[in-house]
């Protein structure tokens, strides 16, 4: 009798697993025939994959895999809608499949890394569409599942595309530390733009100077390359801040390009830096001889005027009162200073007719020029921009 029960009971358990194995069956034959609906809820994966007999069993993880995979892969939105997170659950389904093939001597091994770079696409896909519409963690999240899957699949090569977003994305989402690995290793792999980069990811750690040895290490090697020439000319004016330099650098820069006018424009910020003020105004004027309505050399060309006027008025205050001469000589210069400011202010209000900045500066030129009902307009339309904010 005892036997009996025992019996009884093993033959319960073994009608329980053919029972659940048999749905996993049924959820392959639906999803051959491209009924996903009807695969997934047949499988009804959540608990079958959980099931004591099932739980061990590789094929049921490929099959779940596969399942949400076809989810995330279909063409009709009334597949993805079923599960929106699908191509993280098959990856994971993947994951404990090729864990427990093992114990089936390896019988899903390769059909389950053939499946692989389908879950890589989705997740590449994922990313590119985030990074496009300025979702950094998101993209930073996916591409850098895209490495994790390739490491599971074994793939022979490195994915430099991937390798380099990985940190590129990183270094959008402020983990300098976290980007750098990845960087060097498109690097190493020859990726356009990884050194770059990479130097980036240093200064942002506070290694300048390994940034820079990066930058004139790779400049060296390729002289020629204008991208790199540029990074090399922004690194020396922001992050090394080392004016200097950088003018040969956009000297260089200048020469193979002279007809850029940005180049120009960066010209004169690096003489402002250096206090060079004639070399500043003509960068400027150059580059609006390249294009006259270039908003930051207006700006900045009518900045150096107004600047230049206040020099003037604070020597001619500086006059004893016995050089009359002097004095209205100097003031007249200031006024000359203003005069030639206005021209480009006023260009560049033109080209930004709500510029609150650029109405500021051409209001201090009117009211020193006595031009009170222009400088009265202009505050009026400051009022009413920032009345409403």
């Amino acid at each position: 009798m005892k036997k009996a029960i025992i019996l009884a009971g093993a033959l319960s358990i073994s009608v329980a697993a053919h029972a659940q194995k048999g749905k996993v069956n049924s959820a392959n034959s639906f999803l051959s025939q491209g009924l996903l609906d009807k695969a997934k809820e047949q499988i009804d994966i959540d608990l079958a994959a959980q099931d004591e007999n099932t739980v061990q069993w590789d094929k049921a993880w490929f099959t779940r895999g596969r399942i949400y995979q076809s989810l995330a892969e279909s063409p009709l939105p009334m597949y993805n809608e079923l599960e929106p997170d699908a191509p993280r659950i098959a990856l994971e389904a993947y994951r404990q499949a090729l864990k427990f093939t093992a114990m089936d001597k390896n019988a899903y091994e390769d059909e389950v890394r053939d499946q692989l770079p389908g879950i890589k696409d989705l997740y590449f896909n994922t990313g590119v569409q985030a990074y496009q519409n300025g979702q950094q963690e998101p993209a930073y999240e996916a591409f850098r599942a895209c490495v994790a899957i390739d490491s599971l699949a074994q793939a022979a090569t490195k994915d430099t595309l991937v390798y380099y977003l990985v940190g590129e994305t990183a270094l959008n989402v402020g983990k300098p530390e976290v980007a750098v690995p990845y960087l060097q290793v498109a690097a190493d792999l020859g990726f356009d733009g990884a050194l770059s980069t990479l130097a980036t990811a240093y200064s942002r750690q506070g290694m300048v100077d390994k940034a820079e040895q990066i930058l004139t290490d790779a400049l060296a090697k390729d002289p020629t390359n204008g991208d790199l020439l540029i990074q090399v000319v922004n690194f020396y004016l922001i992050d090394k801040d080392d004016p200097e330099k950088a003018i040969g650098y956009i000297d260089e820069v200048i020469e193979k390009d002279p007809e850029n006018v940005s180049f120009w424009h960066a010209k004169g910020v690096t003489h402002n830096k250096l206090g060079q003020v004639d070399q500043e105004r003509e960068a400027y004027q150059k580059a609006l001889s390249i294009d006259p309505n270039f908003y930051p050399s207006l700006y900045n060309l009518g900045a150096v005027y107004i600047n230049q006027a206040s020099v003037c008025f604070t020597a001619a205050n500086q006059i004893p009162p016995s050089q009359a001469a002097a004095y209205d000589a100097k003031v007249a210069e200031g006024k000359k200073n203003l005069s030639d400011a206005e021209p480009f202010l006023a260009r560049a209000l033109e080209q930004k007719p709500d510029d609150v900045d650029v109405m500021r500066a051409l209001i201090e030129v009117y009211v020193k020029t006595q031009q009170y009902d222009k400088a009265n307009t202009l505050k009026a339309r400051i009022d009413e921009l920032e009345g409403g904010e």
